[in-house]
């Protein structure tokens, strides 16, 4: 006479897996030569150094933001500065799974399906997280985009500052300089005398 078994498998499952969202955006930055090429670009790599920017590679600068986490690159030689954020975060889910079945056979053929069924079921709330990611780290860099301008726009006013002050040093003798700044605007009047 035969006997007739129920097997019991029970297993813990975790199922994980790793979602990133990044996104750049590019400004293009056309600095217009009060000196020559050279000097200009020598005055704004060290206007960059003064202002906290790292450089990476020759003539490639980089500064991360501290209150939102964007990373700036800027080279000289193409022209662009690059804001870049990017994100990882881990989707996990954890179960234990068991099974009931007649046989060993049947019992590893279903905690098998089970694994994958978990296994899609992370991986669709991982393209829901990746989805939603990606969209906070766009509205991020749209958002942050006018600080940005304005941040590389004084940069800028202090390298065509030093540049001007130093092109009027060989037109003549510099009588005075007059510098201001007014919120947005920056005003500079450098009164020269012909050195004849």
């Amino acid at each position: 006479m035969s006997k007739c078994y129920l097997i019991r498998l029970q297993e813990s499952v975790s199922v994980g897996t790793s979602v990133t969202a990044s996104d750049t955006m590019t400004h293009r930055i056309e600095v217009t030569n009060v000196l020559t090429e050279k000097e200009m670009k020598k005055l704004l790599a060290e206007e960059l150094e003064k202002q906290g920017w790292e450089e990476i590679s020759d003539r490639v600068y980089k500064k991360k933001s501290e209150n939102n986490g964007i990373e700036l690159v800027w080279d000289l030689e193409k022209g662009e500065v690059t804001a870049s954020l990017a994100q990882d975060k881990e989707v996990v889910h954890e179960t234990v799974v068991t099974i009931h079945s007649h046989s060993e056979r049947g019992a590893q053929k279903e905690l098998k399906r089970r694994k994958k069924a978990e296994q899609d079921r992370v991986e669709a709330a991982a393209e829901t997280v990746q989805r939603k990611m990606q969209k906070q780290i766009s509205n991020l860099l749209g958002d942050s985009e006018e600080e940005r301008r304005k941040q590389l726009n004084q940069i800028l006013e202090k390298v065509y500052g030093e540049a001007l002050k130093r092109k009027a040093m060989t037109l003549g003798n510099v009588m005075s300089i007059d510098e201001s700044i007014e919120g947005d605007d920056y005003e500079l009047i450098i009164r020269v005398v012909d050195g004849a």
